[in-house]
């Protein structure tokens, strides 16, 4: 299993350098290979230390999967800084090309337009105009919503990989806390 999804992970890195404008379909394979993986490996490996039940090592992967997945949500995130002088929104797009935020973008907007956002965040670094223009792009689709919507669906999902693998109390504790630590 080790070894099996250690394979698929390295895939997801192997896409996440060779794909240079993720749709969200492309994101999504993406982020659940590279960062979903690399947690599920984690959690999974930890509880067969201890445990030799397929269905509750299933779940203890499926919540080190959605944790890892929530992380790299919340990463992408950090692309968008709030500037504490000014209390408005910056952006910060050096050399990342896959994000929830952009592949949404990418997906949701029509073509012109998205001509218009690669321009505009190519010029983002240099024009603090084009930064404004990104963030009202993303924010006329409904990006803030999306995000938090996908964050909420992957703690969810985190939780539910918890009910399949039934961790002595005190571990499901600390385990629920680490999920709502990260969404709030």
């Amino acid at each position: 299993t080790f070894s099996s999804l250690l394979l698929q992970m390295c895939e997801g890195q192997h896409l996440d350098l060779t794909v240079s404008k993720a749709a969200l379909d492309d994101y999504w394979r993406i982020v659940n290979l590279k960062s979903g993986l690399f947690f599920a490996i984690g959690c999974r490996s930890g509880a067969e230390l201890v445990l030799n039940d397929k269905k509750r090592l299933n779940g203890f992967e499926a919540y080190g999967k959605e944790v890892g997945i929530i992380i790299q949500l919340l990463d992408d995130l950090e692309e968008f800084q709030i500037n504490p002088k000014t209390g408005k929104f910056s952006l910060d797009l050096t050399d990342k090309n896959l994000s929830l935020p952009l592949s949404y973008a990418y997906t949701m907007l029509p073509g012109d337009q998205q001509i218009l956002l690669s321009e505009n965040i190519a010029q983002a670094k240099f024009d603090t105009g084009a930064v404004q223009s990104v963030l009202t792009m993303l924010d006329d689709i409904g990006v803030a919503s999306y995000m938090r919507l996908e964050i909420a669906r992957h703690a969810s999902l985190a939780m539910d990989g918890l009910d399949q693998a039934r961790p002595v109390e005190t571990a499901r504790g600390i385990l629920e806390d680490l999920v709502n630590t990260l969404i709030n």
